[in-house]
């Protein structure tokens, strides 16, 4: 999850002004998308996000007056890692016309922030971020090392999962916790079902193959990927695919509802 800020110019006391929001809560922002466009006494620049997510929280509506540097909104992505990973923002100068500081602000309601989301995520980054733990767990079973980041593989996931939560659950209070549900609860009641299915042949495969390499020529048991290795993988693959048409077409929806509490 990042925070996204208006940047500062350097100046003291600066002020600055949004003057558009080219996205709507929930909607989701590709690396490179435009974010808002804000005036300062300097001129009027335009923030670029560098990362791919969702926008999860608009702070500061159009029209609004705030100091620079403040935060204005936040942006999360499907994955529970991408809190460790602030977003950065560039400066863009572009030619729009200046909005006065004392022009009012039009009034921005809860339910047009939660407005209906505009599309699902990406195929391509659902299909990434749903099947790259699974296939390094499955890929780990195919040799020794398993033994030792099998653990860490485990270990990694229960972290940033955990970190993830708190990190929402700090900035937004309770609601957090919802918002952090909608976000990783679909993915998480799926893939980590899947990490133990994967993990425990991953495992004894690994635990073999490092028996048949340390021996010292001693007579081991050949390490077999038999039927009931591939079909477990395979059953694996179609949970996850399901889960992975829930996230598109369902976690949306679920989202903008739990968005709708947390603003009302």
């Amino acid at each position: 999850m990042a925070v996204i800020q208006m940047p500062s110019r350097g100046k003291k006391d600066e002020t600055g002004m949004i003057t558009k929001w080219y996205k709507k809560t929930g909607d989701w922002v590709a690396e490179g998308d435009e974010l808002f466009s804000f005036d300062t006494d300097d001129g009027s620049y335009t923030v670029k996000s560098q990362k791919a997510g969702r926008l999860v929280a608009i702070f500061v509506p159009e029209g609004e007056l705030v100091h620079c540097p403040t935060d204005v909104g936040m942006l999360s992505s499907p994955s529970p890692e991408s809190v460790l990973h602030l977003g950065r923002m560039q400066f863009v100068d572009e030619e729009k016309p200046r909005v006065a500081p004392h022009a009012d602000p039009e009034p921005i309601s809860p339910e047009a922030e939660a407005a209906p989301l505009a599309e699902p995520a990406p195929l391509a980054v659902v299909l990434w971020e749903t099947f790259r733990w699974p296939l390094l767990v499955l890929i780990l079973g195919f040799t020794t090392l398993g033994l030792l980041f099998l653990p860490l593989v485990f270990a990694a996931r229960g972290f940033l999962f955990s970190f993830a939560v708190t990190s929402f659950v700090r900035m937004l209070g309770g609601g957090g916790a919802w918002l952090a549900l909608a976000v990783f609860g679909v993915r998480c009641a799926v893939t980590l079902p899947a990490y133990f299915l994967l993990a425990a042949p991953a495992w004894s495969s690994a635990a073999a193959l490092a028996a048949a390499t340390l021996g010292r020529g001693r007579r081991t048991a050949p390490v077999v990927y038999g039927r009931i290795w591939w079909l477990r993988a395979a059953a694996c693959a179609a949970v996850l695919l399901a889960g992975m048409g829930v996230e598109l077409f369902v976690s949306p929806r679920l989202l903008q509802l739990v968005l709708a509490r947390i603003l009302a």
